[in-house]
């Protein structure tokens, strides 16, 4: 009997050897782990997302922000997470386009997680826009984080 896998097990499987071989040998970034695990509903179906390649990942300390320039097009829409591993610290990102205005984005909260955040946004102008990444006060540490996309 021939069996094939289902596509969100393909792509599970993909992302993490994808992010064993991003880091050192053996290393998984655990941030770009947790952000690809919360990405696997939008990148199945009929209307199903296209993730990229291309990632960021940096540190953040409590309460800091860091703001990420994204060229985007008109008439696609986006999809971005942003994760930390810590499974205790709170996320959060906006986008500005710009001229520095907040964009109206839909929010998708991963159910039971606060480390991991993803926003909708379909740009009205193809140009240079801003995601503005943040970890909560209340945050103990320095946080290892990453931001995967998927564009439509």
């Amino acid at each position: 009997m021939n069996q094939t896998l289902p596509s969100s097990a393909l792509v599970l499987i993909f992302s993490a050897l994808l992010a064993v071989t991003n880091g050192r040998a053996g290393e998984i970034n655990h941030a770009r782990f947790v952000a690809q695990q919360a990405a696997l509903p939008a990148l199945e179906g009929p209307d199903a997302f296209t993730l990229r390649e291309s990632w960021l990942k940096g540190t953040l300390s409590p309460g800091e922000a860091k703001l990420v320039p994204q060229q985007l097009f008109k008439r696609n829409s986006y999809q971005f997470w942003f994760a930390v591993p810590d499974s205790d610290a709170e996320v959060l990102l906006n986008i500005y386009d710009g001229l520095g205005r907040l964009m109206e984005t839909d929010t998708v909260k991963v159910p039971g997680k606060s480390n991991v955040i993803s926003i909708v946004v379909t740009p009205k102008s193809t140009g240079i826009y801003y995601l503005r990444l943040s970890v909560s006060k209340e945050t103990e540490k320095a946080q290892e984080w990453a931001l995967i996309y998927a564009y439509k």
